[in-house]
């Protein structure tokens, strides 16, 4: 399957900024749950900072604690609408970068479309969990692969709408299957291993669970 990588990215971008006037002051202020203690507004912030730091190469995936904290912190005065603004700015050279590589920078659609979720679903203004978004988020998975294999564990394969992968080799050991909406946000750590281990599994689970989020699990269920 091909990916319009900018114009998934463009289409959430103008989206959240479309949604950005709306947001009473409550709002901007609510914690996202699924992100490290940011409200609405750090979710903002980290967006716009992502694209500050791609446009000039200073580009970390995953993305550590310290990167990420940098981009929120560093516009922790600013409001809102400055906040928007500068991303209004940003956003349409980032596009353009994104269709010119493409998938060296698929993380960067990835990493937006999660935190579309986030925000939305933080305040009750769910987002679109179909389509390519959906699809290109899943892709996340394939970044399990190298941790399934560092941990030595036998073959996994892994079942949803647009999305069938076999991490390992030979026939698989176990199998998972659950709706993609769950499984992409998993991927990123947005479920708990409780969560992960209610999917329909075939084979034990346990020995997967600690390798199947390119961040670490919720230690708590997050219902989206």
């Amino acid at each position: 399957m091909s990916f319009d990588f900018a114009a998934t990215y463009r289409d959430i971008r103008v989206g959240l900024l479309a949604l950005a006037p709306e947001l009473t002051a409550d709002e901007w202020a609510t914690l996202a749950p699924a992100t490290p203690e940011w409200t609405v507004k750090d979710l903002y912030a980290h967006l716009a900072g992502i694209a500050a730091d791609v446009l000039v190469g200073n580009v970390v995936f995953p993305g550590t604690d310290e990167w990420t904290a940098k981009q929120v912190g560093d516009r922790s005065a600013d409001s809102a609408d400055q906040v928007c603004a500068e991303w209004a700015q940003t956003g349409p050279e980032l596009e353009a970068r994104i269709d010119e590589l493409g998938p060296a920078l698929s993380a960067t659609v990835i990493d937006v479309w999660h935190h579309d979720q986030d925000a939305r679903n933080a305040i009750d203004h769910h987002a679109n969990r179909t389509g390519e978004g959906l699809h290109l988020a899943l892709r996340s998975g394939n970044a399990i692969g190298p941790k399934l294999k560092a941990a030595g564990l036998p073959t996994l394969a892994v079942s949803t709408e647009a999305y069938e992968r076999l991490f390992g080799e030979g026939e698989a050991e176990a199998t998972v299957t659950a709706d993609p909406y769950e499984l992409a946000r998993a991927f990123m750590g947005r479920r708990s291993f409780d969560q992960i281990r209610s999917f329909d599994w075939s084979g034990d689970p346990e020995p997967y669970l600690a390798s199947f989020s390119v961040f670490t699990p919720r230690p708590d269920p997050l219902v989206e």
